[in-house]
């Protein structure tokens, strides 16, 4: 997909939304810009998902459903409570 844009004074550029959402790009992400011979190329960075992460942190113990479902209902009781 190419697309025509303007450099502004500032050295900015903008981005289509329509590309910005097919890559899942947020305002406020990071991105990596590499210069070619003739060419510049922006790709999204260090961008994961929930389902990436899985296995990464291990723990010593099995977690207790049970009392996380509680926790969490507590905290989400406080939240509504305000």
């Amino acid at each position: 997909m190419s697309t025509l844009t303007t450099i502004t004074s500032k050295n900015q550029i903008t981005i289509p939304v329509k590309i910005i959402r097919s890559l899942g790009l947020s305002p406020r992400d990071k991105v990596i810009v590499e210069k070619g011979d003739d060419t510049i190329q922006i790709r999204p960075f260090g961008k994961r998902s929930f389902l990436d992460l899985y296995g990464a942190i291990k723990i010593k113990k099995p977690l207790n459903i049970k009392k996380i479902k509680k926790q969490f209902e507590r905290e989400m009781a406080k939240k509504a409570a305000l």
